[in-house]
């Protein structure tokens, strides 16, 4: 039988689980908000000194934390430098495929593609060096959980290519390779400065001429392509 009592009895365990749950929620909030704050130091740290040369002093102080205090949240600093690389990685690529959404198109989908690749590397230099710096060790540890995650900017360029190829748009050709070799031109590029232009325009004129370079190695010469995959090219 339901009484008063019981109602109050209900709403008072109802406040109760409310009330850890908003707690919960906002210690994860804290929790997340400290991890990307050590993060983001870690990131400058390691981009200015080199992994070897980085202490964890340098990035608790940076951070504006104590050293004790990194090690609530990563083990080492290996572990630390690992996530500063898969927490980069995880907005690249989350920005690639939010910005594909309602694109079908593989032409106008690898443009895309190639326009948020170029412009995030641009704006996170830090980030930038640390990949261009390691490449090679990333390559090395494909097969563990970091390494897919460093690599799932390759096979997302790679369906892209193979839509291409299945569509008739593109020539044939390893798409895997392509997709390797067109993230190293990018790569490439920005690191010899040829992309890294203070005037905004020029800087899209770069970024115009390395598409131009990236679609005239996979675009077919017989003349295939649609009116609507040229307009869009030109935009």
């Amino acid at each position: 039988m339901l009484t008063d009592q019981s109602f109050k009895k209900y709403f008072r365990r109802r406040n109760r689980r409310s009330f850890a749950v908003a707690e919960g929620s906002k210690k994860k909030q804290l929790i997340a908000k400290r991890k990307n704050q050590i993060i983001r130091a870690a990131i400058r740290e390691f981009s200015n000194r080199g992994f070897h040369e980085t202490e964890m002093d340098n990035i608790a102080r940076t951070a504006g934390v104590s050293k004790g205090t990194l090690y609530n949240y990563f083990e080492n600093k290996s572990d630390l430098f690992l996530s500063t690389i898969d927490w980069g990685l995880s907005r690249l690529i989350g920005k690639v495929y939010k910005s594909l959404e309602g694109i079908n198109d593989p032409v106008l989908k690898l443009e895309k593609a190639l326009e948020v690749y170029l412009d995030y590397l641009r704006k996170n230099k830090s980030l930038f060096k640390i990949l261009y710096r390691y490449k090679d060790m990333f390559r090395e540890n494909m097969k563990t959980k970091f390494g897919k995650r460093h690599s799932a900017h390759f096979y997302l360029l790679e369906d892209i290519l193979n839509d291409g190829i299945e569509k008739g748009i593109f020539r044939r050709f390893n798409a895997k390779s392509a997709s390797l070799s067109i993230a190293g031109g990018i790569m490439h590029s920005l690191m010899q400065g040829e992309l890294e232009l203070k005037n905004k325009k020029s800087v899209a004129e770069q970024t115009k001429q390395f598409k131009e370079l990236v679609f005239y190695g996979i675009m077919k010469r017989d003349g295939t392509e649609t009116n609507k995959q040229k307009k869009g090219r030109k935009n």
